[in-house]
């Protein structure tokens, strides 16, 4: 009994093998998002070795995140840059508002709705950005205006969901600071990859349904055009 239960396949064996690709992950996701500008290459090595996890693909941890950080590093900082530059914007915008509530409440209210919600806008479009990423060779500007299609076709309940978790740690530490400290070691030990692994398994459950060549025992290395087309038409059949 006790020789199953440790054996490489049994649950329990997967299940800490599992925790203890999150902490890997984790920590070279904070070591190398820590110039701030390389965030993005990390994001999107993170989302790399996620997204093959439980699949017939799957990498070692340490292994893929460093070949994804590398070869993406490129593009996924250009990436980073501009959803930056856009939380940046919004925020700034935000508060002003904030700050001139007193003068006109209700135009001021309005218009802090507004630019907020643009701003969560924004953070599901960069969610799925940064998996179009790792697992698709597109142009920079083809892989935003897909992921602009892709957060406005499955608005409800998945991007609205993925942009929820993906601002979990962001509103903890600023709203829910003393929770954010005394469960520090959570996102010490493999929090964000936790999150991010929920996410992962949304976010190709969509891609899937477009691109099928994404199956597990299956490589895909040059998609520029299929996605495209399929998720316009998805958008008419919406609409229609």
């Amino acid at each position: 009994m006790f020789r199953d239960f440790f054996s490489m396949d049994s649950p329990f064996v997967r299940f800490m093998a599992k925790i203890a690709d999150f902490m890997i992950l984790n920590l070279l996701f904070i070591i190398s998002s820590l110039p701030i500008v390389t965030m993005g290459a990390s994001i999107t090595a993170m989302y790399d070795v996620l997204t093959r996890m439980d699949t017939k693909r799957e990498v070692p941890a340490a292994y893929g995140f460093l070949k994804a950080f590398n070869s993406n590093f490129k593009k996924s900082t250009k990436l980073w840059l501009i959803v930056l530059a856009g939380v940046a914007f919004l925020g700034f915008d935000i508060y002003l508002m904030i700050a001139k509530v007193p003068a006109k409440l209700t135009a001021q209210v309005t218009l802090i709705i507004i630019f907020a919600v643009m701003l969560f806008v924004w953070i599901m479009v960069a969610g799925y950005a940064f998996v179009l990423q790792a697992r698709m060779e597109n142009p920079l500007g083809r892989t935003i205006k897909m992921s602009f299609a892709l957060t406005l076709v499955h608005m409800i309940p998945n991007s609205i969901f993925t942009g929820i978790i993906n601002l979990v740690p962001i509103v903890m530490l600023l709203m829910f600071t003393q929770l954010f400290l005394a469960i520090f070691p959570v996102w010490i030990f493999g929090g964000i990859p936790c999150l991010c692994y929920v996410n992962s398994k949304i976010y190709m459950k969509i891609l899937k349904k477009y691109v099928p060549e994404l199956d597990d025992d299956k490589e895909v290395a040059f998609k520029p055009l299929d996605l495209q087309e399929e998720v316009v038409e998805t958008e008419e059949e919406v609409d229609g």
